[in-house]
C-alpha cells in the first residue's frame, strides 16, 4: 500500500512540474521550490509516560520552479540575405577555395 502512495505522490509531483513548465506565465530565472509540510506527533495515552503513536512522516520536497527563457534573437532582413550570412560565414580553419569566378551575366547571355 506504501508503494502506491508514493508512486501517485511522484506522479502528482511529476504532473505539477509538467504543468508549470507548459503554462505561459513562467516567471524569469530560476525558482526554488518550498519544502512539504512536516508530519503530526502521535496522540498521548492518557496516564501512560510516552505517547502511544508514532511521528508522521515528514513532508516531501517542493519542485522547483522553471528556468526562465532567454531574449529572443534579433530579426533579419530578409530569407536570402539570412542564407547569404550563413553561406559567408566566417570559419576558423577549413580549406582555401580555390575556384575561379564566376562569369558575368553580360558574356554568357544569348
Amino acid at each position: 500500500m506504501r508503494n502506491f502512495i508514493k508512486a501517485g505522490l511522484v506522479l502528482l509531483i511529476a504532473g505539477v512540474v509538467m504543468t508549470s513548465a507548459c503554462s505561459s506565465d513562467k516567471p524569469s530565472g530560476t525558482v526554488n521550490g518550498t519544502g512539504g509540510a512536516t508530519g503530526a506527533g502521535g496522540t498521548d495515552g492518557g496516564g501512560i509516560d510516552a505517547p502511544t503513536g508514532a511521528g508522521g512522516a515528514g513532508g516531501t520536497a517542493g519542485a522547483a520552479g522553471g528556468a526562465g527563457t532567454g531574449g529572443a534573437g534579433g530579426a533579419s532582413v530578409n530569407a536570402h540575405q539570412d542564407h547569404l550570412n550563413i553561406i559567408n560565414k566566417v570559419t576558423s580553419g577549413g580549406m582555401t577555395v580555390t575556384r575561379p569566378a564566376p562569369i558575368p551575366y553580360d558574356t554568357c547571355k544569348i
